[in-house]
């Protein structure tokens, strides 16, 4: 196969793809979670609010995400917005499933 169809598959395949915030665990995001994606549901903005210098250094990836999930969970895990109606059947509870910081906590118990 050349390269130009390999490409075209490969675009064609991720149009159709959603993707999972690691913050709150929102899985119908339409980009992955990188600059300057924007999730609608906790309001992260990747690149900048998950960039290691707004928290203490050293601090891992893991860890900056795990704060980030605390600080959406502690405030009430709201529908942020960002110009994206809330989707009828989203519960945050259920979404959290889908982040590191449940899966680890689960393991925990």
């Amino acid at each position: 196969m050349n390269q130009s169809v390999a490409y075209n598959l490969s675009f064609a395949y991720n149009i159709n793809m959603a993707y999972i915030c690691p913050i709150c665990g929102f899985s119908k995001l339409k980009t992955p979670t990188r600059n300057p994606t924007i999730c609608p549901a906790c309001g992260t903005r990747f690149g900048i609010d998950d960039s290691s210098a707004k928290f203490p250094k050293r601090m891992s990836s893991a860890g900056i995400r795990r704060e980030l999930t605390l600080a959406w969970f502690e405030s009430g895990m709201l529908w942020w917005g960002s110009g994206r109606e809330r989707p009828k059947d989203w519960d945050p509870k259920i979404e959290l499933r889908n982040t590191e910081f449940y899966k680890n906590l689960q393991s925990e118990i």
